[in-house]
């Protein structure tokens, strides 16, 4: 009496490896229904396919076109735990930090060598 609850609609026994979960409302609330989120998939594989052959069309029309990834001027940035900015993480006098800078200097220049 009062309470709060989430509630899940099952297809079966919710202990069942056959169960699926066909609904659920949180604070009352629908948050997912199994037949909405079918339509849902549905309508986005269609406005998907429209907008392919809308740039299909561009395309053939002698629009210009830019490669796959191109969007940021070149290669995005790989980082590793040695390339992270430590500078933002340095305790003064700390001989660990100072060799991981030495560690990172390293690792970039033979990134770079490599390129």
């Amino acid at each position: 009496m009062g309470k709060d609850a989430d509630v899940l609609v099952w297809s079966a026994d919710p202990l069942s490896i056959y169960a699926v979960c066909e609904k659920t409302y949180v604070d009352g609330i629908p948050y997912w229904d199994l037949s909405k989120d079918a339509e849902n998939q549905k309508a986005m594989k269609a406005e998907s396919g429209r907008i392919i052959q809308k740039m299909i069309e561009a395309k053939s029309g002698g629009a210009t076109v830019q490669r796959a990834g191109a969007g940021g001027g070149g290669r995005r940035p790989r980082y590793e735990c040695e390339t992270l900015e430590e500078d933002q993480f340095v305790v003064a006098g700390d001989d660990y930090v100072e060799s991981a800078k030495e560690r990172a200097a390293l690792h970039a220049e033979q990134r770079k060598n490599n390129q």
